[in-house]
Order: C-alpha cells, then structure tokens, then sequence
C-alpha cells in the first residue's frame, strides 16, 4: 500500500470510530434490516462483520499482531463482498460453499470418530448409514485468491491480505520485536483498517447499483494513486 502521513492514535480512533458507526447507520436501512433478498441479507452479513471486527481493532488499538490479523480478515471480507455485490449469482455461490464448509467439518469429525449419529429409538449409531448421504452436499468453491483475481482485487490479496495472513499463520517472527518501535507499528496498520472498513461501506452504498469499480477500492485502499 502507498505510504500515508501518520497521525496521531487519537486522531485514527477517531475515524475508525466514525468508520464504525457509519457502518452501524447502514445496517439500519431497511433495505439490509428487512432485507427479504439472499444477496441482500449475505451484504447485512458482511456490515455487521465490519462492525465486530472494526470494534475490536478500535479496543486492541496497540497490539500489532491482532491488528494484522484484522486486517487481513477484512481484506479477505471486502473481496468476498465485492464479489458477492457483483450477482445473484456469486451470492448463490458463496451460500452454496459456506453451507458446504460446515458438512466438510461434520464429515472430518464422523470420519475420524470424534463424534457419532445416533438413531435415537434404537440408539444404534448411525454414523455409517450416514456419510455418503453428506457426499452430495460439499461443494468445492473457489479459493480467496481466484475469487480477487476474477473481480479485480488481486492486488488486495497480493499485498494487505498476505502480509495479514503472516500474523494469523504466527509467521511474523522477527517481524515484530518486543522494542519501542514495534508499538509504532500499530500506527501503521490503524489507516488501513479505517481504508478497509470505508471501502466497505463504499460497496454497501453501491448495492444494488454497483458504480463502484475495482480502481476505486483500490484508491480508498490507497494501493494506487
């Protein structure tokens, strides 16, 4: 990303709190509180995720490796969003996957015999007679990175997403030391939790219009001019 003038921590919170509360002001609009639509309904979704997640950066304000960690959850959240605003289509996609996420890790749990179903009247377990019914219901999806590249993010996940996912994978040493300077670092990565969480709210306000194009996520990122 391009570098940007540091403020002070103050000055960050304080748009991060306006961020948040702008994102707090959408979910309220009917079209995303009484949203009778799949496409609409998963957008709510992805508000009131930015919400928590720009929370929880705003109350761990110091600590650098949750912060790249948030960062990176919200990159992985405005390319999934933006792709998902984009059609019906890529809504029914990202439904289908999701639902087939929570089958996969039910499946994993029966094959591995750490869980079991049980037929309650005879209280025989069932787990058998069960799996291959669960075959039709896991769906490959597409990866977060095919998904950037097809709507016009890959720079996204090429720069704030991998450098995030180092801290979520406890890849970071000795990225981060235990020094003074390291508490600056967090003045670095709180602009950019405030980009993500407005770029957010720039496609929420979009939808179902979708004028925002993936230069002008790119700019509030400001990865480019």
């Amino acid at each position: 990303m391009k570098n940007v003038p540091l403020f002070s921590e103050e000055e960050y919170l304080l748009a991060m709190r306006e961020r948040i509360d702008e994102l707090k002001a959408r979910k309220d609009q009917p079209r995303y509180k009484y949203a009778d639509k799949e496409q609409a309904k998963v957008i709510a979704h992805f508000i009131d995720r930015g919400i928590q997640w720009g929370e929880a950066a705003f109350r761990i304000r110091d600590l650098q490796i949750p912060l790249d960690s948030i960062m990176r959850i919200l990159s992985d959240d405005l390319i999934r969003l933006f792709w998902i605003s984009e059609s019906e289509a890529n809504t029914a996609e990202y439904v289908k996957t999701i639902g087939s996420e929570w089958v996969k890790m039910m499946r994993a749990n029966l094959e591995k015999g750490y869980a079991r179903i049980v037929h309650k009247p005879t209280g025989q377990n069932a787990t058998a007679e069960l799996l291959p019914k669960l075959a039709p219901y896991v769906f490959k999806g597409k990866p977060i990175e095919q998904i950037a590249m097809q709507c016009g993010l890959g720079q996204v996940y090429e720069m704030p997403f991998r450098f995030g996912s180092l801290s979520i994978h406890g890849n970071t040493f000795p990225l981060h030391d235990a020094t003074e300077e390291s508490e600056q670092d967090s003045l670095r990565t709180l602009p950019a939790i405030n980009a993500f969480l407005k770029a957010i709210g720039q496609v929420v306000d979009d939808y179902p219009e979708r004028r925002t194009t993936p230069d002008d996520i790119l700019r509030v990122l400001r990865i480019t001019a």
